[in-house]
């Protein structure tokens, strides 16, 4: 099997959440009397995308740990919905979160392999 279709765990988990995430637009998120509702079906979306672009392997994000980014959306949307009772408030942190652990724990890998 050639390096090209070679299918990653990332990758399938990837297009689970974005086929997820179109179809949570046809039936959960298919009116917009809920914001949060088409905020997490967003972030769903979203976060398989990410896990589709950590296959692509682009030099700009070779220093970064892009899948902390999906995980920690994924799991600030129960944070965001049970504990704050705010959705927006709740992917922020995730965002800024998942943001801060991919840059950090980038780093980290960068220097223990001495590149």
């Amino acid at each position: 099997m050639s390096n090209k279709f070679k299918l990653t765990n990332y990758r399938i988990l990837g297009s689970f959440l974005v086929i997820s995430g179109i179809i949570g637009y046809f039936t959960i998120a298919d009116e917009f009397r809920h914001f949060g509702e088409f905020i997490g079906v967003s972030c769903v979306l979203v976060s398989g995308f990410v896990f589709l672009l950590i296959d692509l392997r682009l030099n700009i994000f070779q220093n970064i740990e892009l899948q902390w980014i999906s995980f920690c959306l994924l799991a600030c949307i129960p944070f965001g919905v049970y504990v704050l009772d705010n959705m927006p408030i709740g992917i922020s942190i995730g965002l800024i979160l998942g943001i801060t652990f991919a840059i950090l724990l980038g780093k980290s890998n960068k220097t223990k392999s001495g590149n």
